[in-house]
């Protein structure tokens, strides 16, 4: 069972997302985790940036803040 956003990650079936210069994510970011879980955030040259969503079965299951990358805060649906 995934317990961290990071865990999830690593187990990006696909990703949709536009790539800068040096080919790192950049603006907003759609990740396929399974067949139910899809995670979307805004990258700015390849940090997380902003607000992100974990979604499963089409409800939110968490918030995430991210500031330059750092995560300043999650909340739980």
């Amino acid at each position: 069972m995934h317990s961290t956003l990071a865990d999830y990650l690593v187990s990006e079936k696909e990703v949709w997302c536009y790539l800068d210069k040096k080919l790192q994510r950049h603006g907003n970011c759609l990740s396929i985790i399974d067949d139910s879980k899809v995670f979307t955030v805004h990258y700015d040259h390849g940090k997380m940036d902003g607000i992100g969503y974990l979604f499963d079965n089409g409800q939110v299951l968490q918030e995430y803040v991210f500031s330059q990358g750092a995560l300043e805060s999650t909340s739980s649906y």
